[in-house]
């Protein structure tokens, strides 16, 4: 029988002995092929060359959108509803007791409400004469065609969003700039619960800066009207499908005023940044609606960036 020690062989002058039990657990210098496995492996030649390591691409929710089943597609003319009310004489309140009181000044409310409504349709009325000229163009646009202009992108996660939209347009009255109010409803595809987001985003584009802007959007049978209809569109499902699957930063930034360009006017809105890119700004308004708006009445960089891309 073999003696349970085995002197290792000498490694050196300064090498060192090692020996290991047999005799215990049946097991021979356990020790020493754990040393073996946890060296590291060789380094490569100095002129080899190393692959780097691929770099996981975050997937993109795919998405799917349902539009009104009503043509055309809705647009209207820009305009400020801020003065509608304003300019009504004050109303004195003779009642001969206290529930009377209360009961002419709700009707004086229901009055004045009533009034106020008239004086936005008539404003809107008078700001749709700005779509005049493109009537015709406008109400060959279905929402078919809006959606074919807002594709889902390629890749995917997994299930899929389900977006129900309902989007209306504005031409600025200077016809610079289209704007868009679309009411979104994101959930997953298939589920009866409850909207993982619901709001309105608003999207306003860059201004175009055309000379002759009628020509600009009659041109090619309102091409342009399609194509920045179908930008807006697709940038609100973005942010929407973003705010539904919580990638979109939170918008913690102190809330301040921004200035922005709705075609060549200067508007003001309080809100809260969320991000910057290209030459376009998200904010996060004090209605808790998401608002995309461009920075500078000029060129959208964002087109200038794609286009040179391609």
């Amino acid at each position: 029988m073999a003696h349970p020690f085995v002197a290792a062989r000498a490694l050196g002058r300064f090498g060192r002995r090692l020996a290991c039990a047999a005799s215990v657990l049946g097991a021979a210098c356990a020790f020493a092929q754990d040393e073996t496995a946890a060296a590291p492996p060789p380094a490569p030649p100095a002129d080899a060359v190393v692959a780097p390591a691929p770099v996981p691409v975050p997937a993109t929710p795919r998405w799917v959108v349902r539009l009104p089943a009503t043509d055309p597609v809705a647009f209207r003319g820009a305009e400020n509803f801020d003065t509608a009310g304003t300019g009504a004489a004050p109303m004195l309140y003779p009642a001969p007791s206290a529930a009377g009181l209360l009961a002419v000044v709700l009707v004086h409310g229901l009055m004045n409400e009533s009034a106020k409504s008239a004086q936005k349709a008539k404003l809107q009325e008078q700001a749709d004469q700005v779509l005049v000229p493109y009537r015709k163009l406008l109400a060959a646009y279905t929402h078919a065609e809006l959606a074919q202009g807002a594709p889902a992108p390629a890749s995917v996660d997994g299930q899929a969003w389900q977006v129900d939209s309902a989007p209306v347009f504005s031409l600025t009255q200077d016809q610079q700039a289209l704007v868009l109010d679309n009411v979104v409803s994101v959930r997953r595809a298939g589920s009866a619960g409850a909207a993982a987001y619901e709001s309105v985003v608003r999207i306003v584009s860059a201004p175009t800066a055309e000379a002759d802007p009628v020509a600009y959007w009659s041109k090619d049978n309102g091409a342009a009207f399609r194509a920045v209809a179908g930008a807006l569109m697709r940038e609100s499902i973005e942010l929407a499908v973003s705010m539904a699957d919580k990638t979109m930063p939170a918008g913690a930034a102190a809330q301040k005023t921004f200035r922005y360009f709705e075609g060549g006017t200067e508007r003001v809105e309080r809100a809260s940044l969320v991000f910057e890119r290209c030459a376009r700004r998200v904010l996060l308004t004090l209605r808790e609606t998401l608002m995309s708006v461009p920075l500078a009445a000029g060129a959208d960089a964002c087109a200038a960036v794609a286009a040179k891309a391609g």
